[in-house]
C-alpha cells in the first residue's frame, strides 16, 4: 500500500460528521482497533523519489494532477445530478455507497461498498496510469479498475479472523441507529455468488444491502485529495500532502 491516494468528505460537514461518529462507534466494540478518518482510496502505491525534497515536488504534482483530474470531469459530473425538490439528489454524488460488508482482510474486515461512478472510476484511472504504472499505463489501468478496484470506505481494521454472530449483530445495529436504515442481510449461496465479481468474491465474507441509499453518507465535490504514507501502524500513518477541491 505504501503511499495512498485518499478522497475524504470535507472536515466540518455533516457527512464528515457522521462517518466519524458510525467509525468510532463501531471501533469502540473491537477494543484495540485502529482510529482514522474516513476516506475512500482511490489509487494506492504510488511512486515518490526517496529524495524528501524531491518527494515533495512528487506529492505536489500528484496533487495539482488529481484536481485536474477532478476538474475535467466537474461539469458532466454537476450536470449528471438529479435535480429533486430544488436541491441535488445526494445519491447520486461521486460517492455513495449500496452495502455493508465484512471482510476477509484487515484493512477490509468492516466497510462500506460504494456504488459504481463513471466520474470517480475515470479519476481513479487517471492517476492509476500517470503515477503508478509503468509500462503500458493505459492498458494496466484499465486492467486493474476492472479487476482489483472496489472503492470502499472501512469502517474498521481488525485482524479479528471472524466475527461473531454477536458482533455482528452489534455493528449491524449501531449502523442502522446512527444512519436511521434498515439493512437486509443477503443469501450467499452459488447461483449468487456467481454474480459477485471476482474481486468481491476475493474479499468478502457477508453481506448487507440497505434498504436505500443512505444519503447522508455521501459526498462529491467539495472534499478533500490527501496523499497519505501508509507504513507501519496506523497510527503513525502520514499526511504528506492534501488539498481542498
Amino acid at each position: 500500500m505504501a503511499v495512498s491516494l485518499w478522497f475524504c468528505p470535507s472536515p466540518g460537514t455533516h457527512t464528515y460528521d457522521i462517518l466519524m461518529t458510525l467509525t468510532q462507534s463501531i471501533q469502540s466494540l473491537f477494543p484495540n482497533s485502529p482510529t482514522f478518518e474516513p476516506h475512500i482510496t482511490l489509487t494506492s502505491n504510488l511512486a515518490l523519489n526517496s529524495d524528501p525534497d524531491k518527494s515533495l515536488d512528487d506529492v505536489n504534482k500528484i496533487l495539482t494532477y488529481c484536481v485536474a483530474a477532478m476538474n475535467s470531469i466537474k461539469k458532466q459530473y454537476m450536470e449528471s445530478l438529479t435535480l429533486e425538490n430544488n436541491g441535488l439528489r445526494l445519491t447520486d454524488q461521486l460517492v455513495s455507497f449500496k452495502n455493508l460488508c465484512i471482510g476477509k482482510k484487515y484493512f477490509s474486515k468492516i466497510f462500506l461498498q460504494c456504488k459504481e461512478n463513471r466520474y470517480l472510476y475515470s479519476v481513479a484511472s487517471i492517476m492509476r496510469e500517470m503515477f503508478v504504472e509503468v509500462t503500458d499505463n493505459e492498458m494496466r489501468a484499465k486492467s486493474w479498475l476492472k479487476e482489483d478496484f472496489l472503492p470502499h470506505l472501512s469502517l474498521l481494521y481488525s485482524d479479528v479472523p471472524h466475527l461473531s454472530k454477536a458482533d455482528e449483530r452489534a455493528v449491524v445495529t449501531r449502523i442502522e441507529d446512527i444512519v436511521d436504515i434498515k439493512l437486509r442481510k443477503e443469501s450467499i449461496i452459488p447461483t449468487i455468488m456467481e454474480t459477485w465479481s471476482n474481486k468481491e468474491k476475493n474479499n468478502i465474507q457477508v453481506k448487507y444491502s440497505f434498504s436505500e441509499t443512505p444519503s447522508t453518507l455521501a459526498w462529491g465535490l467539495p472534499g478533500t485529495l490527501k496523499v497519505v504514507r501508509c507504513v507501519g501502524p496506523v497510527d503513525e500513518w502520514e499526511v504528506l500532502g492534501k488539498i481542498d477541491v
